[in-house]
């Protein structure tokens, strides 16, 4: 029953004490002491945008994630121990459309960015009917939230898909090789806002959420979030044209500084940039020094997800 018991006992010459008639006296302990593998929430947020089609970053990517959910998968003993998510993300995050007739979702909303209609987005709503699942950012402040979406203002917001070939998210599951399928299917495709992608990342560690149904806050369990990127900021629902250093771009940088600093204090974070991003930026977001990497090539990729994968297993031991 996950229980370690050890006994020891010694017998001890007692040289003055054979005066009083005794040559000895025994010593012994006991202790008994319960162990068990820590529970495990692992969210990925992994950048999917077009440039990750560039110097190998997108298939060296799988292959690193590939790697750790199967080296996650080896460790977990028990089925429920280790649950990972997958959110993969540009400008936006896409679900399943099943989700569509939710309250938590909204099919009113306009996007503001004046950059749209001559990029060739359509920035109007979605018809339910016609809608393949995309989300722009929810309204401010709860953009920057990973925190239960509520009808209204709080509602994530349906729009049309900027870059149709976006993978979907991956809830919470405890089915690894479900997230590894989805894995697979990974394009690079679209401009960035890693913003949607951190906050949609933490909704899946939220039981709360509707992402986040198979998480739980019970103090066994370990919650981790990796976020990687291979770029700055350049769009999100209210500004920005995709491209590197336009005048926007400030501003998305800015709801991402304030997402990490409201993201719940019992998780940690990594933060990973790959050869281009706001290395600053990045590092502050981690959730210490050690937990921010910069990797300055693709093939680096699978010895960092091992060094976080190493970071998160452990076993803790209560007398």
């Amino acid at each position: 029953n996950e229980v370690v018991t050890g006994d020891a006992s010694i017998s001890i010459p007692l040289n003055f004490a054979r005066l009083l008639g005794r040559d000895a006296t025994d010593v012994g302990a006991h202790a008994s002491v319960s162990f068990k593998t820590k529970k495990i929430e692992i969210a990925l947020a992994l950048d999917n945008t077009g440039s990750m089609g560039w110097s190998g970053k997108m298939d060296a990517l799988k292959a690193a994630v590939d790697d750790l959910i199967v080296q996650a998968k080896a460790m977990s003993p028990n089925p429920g121990d280790v649950k990972i998510s997958l959110v993969p993300f540009n400008t936006q995050v896409r679900i399943d459309t099943a989700f569509a007739g939710q309250s938590w979702l909204r099919f009113d909303q306009t996007l503001e960015n004046p950059n749209y209609p001559w990029m060739g987005v359509d920035p109007t709503p979605p018809a339910m009917a016609d809608w393949t699942g995309c989300l722009a950012d929810r309204d401010q402040p709860y953009d920057i939230s990973g925190a239960k979406p509520e009808a209204g203002a709080q509602a994530y917001v349906a729009a049309r898909c900027h870059f149709g070939a976006l993978a979907s998210v991956t809830p919470l599951t405890d089915d690894l090789d479900s997230v590894r399928a989805k894995v697979a299917t990974m394009v690079p495709t679209g401009a960035t806002n890693v913003t949607i992608g951190l906050a949609m990342g933490l909704s899946t560690l939220d039981p709360a959420t509707p992402f986040g149904a198979e998480s739980s806050n019970s103090p066994n369990v370990q919650k981790f979030l990796v976020l990687l990127t291979d770029g700055d900021n350049t769009q999100n629902r209210w500004g920005g044209n995709g491209g590197v250093g336009n005048a926007y771009a400030t501003t998305i940088d800015d709801r991402l500084r304030a997402a990490c600093a409201a993201a719940p204090a019992g998780g940690r974070r990594f933060t990973i940039r790959v050869i281009d991003g706001n290395a600053s930026l990045l590092r502050d977001c981690a959730s210490a020094s050690g937990d921010y990497f910069d990797v300055s090539d693709a093939s680096q990729l699978q010895p960092v997800f091992r060094a976080i994968l190493k970071s998160i297993q452990g076993i803790y031991f209560a007398s």
